[in-house]
């Protein structure tokens, strides 16, 4: 925990007005995935992460930034629009090589795309005018109600959940869901006001279980 309290200090005294600081993913088809497969990666256990996000949290809100974002930070007006944006479920335009893309349509479903991956093949394929796809995944009302959960509640703000349901043209309270949020409300997970709900930042910990528990 102190050292990452003292590494956020040194960024925090760069002057910059916004910092990012996620936790390390592991992805399967890379060095540290085969190391991790193997046993020969070394992991910090969960207290630890635990107390370093903490004192993350506490160092940077000392040098004047707010936590907008369960693992985001910013200065007065200092925000990013567009990843505000994306945690809103916002549509978002995706041009370049390997760049991601999502779109709406107005019955509440929509796609999500991406250009294909390698520089020489999106090259010929943009020269020959083609600008199909390299990926393309349809989704419906349902999957995007979970998604804006998901990255709605990450967020300071929280979720307007019979807004985001009208949008997708999805039942906002499904029994299940209806009685998962009665029983995270009581364990403190979770807040509710009406139609809104929000993480406290006591509970940001568990921000993306509490969300799965809402599908």
């Amino acid at each position: 925990a102190e050292q990452a309290a003292n590494e956020a200090r040194r960024v925090a005294e760069l002057g910059v007005d916004h910092i990012s600081a996620y936790q390390l993913t592991i992805e399967p088809n890379t060095k540290f995935g085969e190391l991790d497969r193997a046993g020969k990666l070394p992991l910090l256990d969960d207290a630890i992460l635990a107390d370093s996000f903490v004192a993350v949290g506490a160092t940077l809100q000392k040098y004047g930034f707010s936590r907008y974002e369960v693992s985001n930070y910013a200065k007065p007006g200092c925000v990013s629009k567009h990843n505000l944006g994306y945690w809103r479920g916002q549509d978002y335009l995706g041009l370049g090589c390997a760049a991601y893309g999502a779109l709406s349509r107005e019955d509440g479903t929509g796609w999500r795309y991406r250009n294909p991956p390698t520089p020489q093949r999106y090259a010929e394929m943009v020269t020959a005018g083609d600008l199909r796809a390299h990926e393309l995944d349809e989704l419906d009302g349902e999957t995007r109600m979970r998604e804006r959960l998901m990255l709605g509640l990450r967020l300071r703000e929280g979720v307007d959940i019979h807004a985001a349901a009208t949008e997708l043209k999805v039942d906002a309270w499904p029994a299940r869901r209806l009685a998962a949020v009665d029983d995270l409300v009581k364990r403190g997970r979770l807040r509710r006001d009406g139609e809104h709900l929000l993480i406290p930042p006591e509970a940001w910990l568990w921000a993306d279980d509490t969300a799965c528990r809402l599908f």
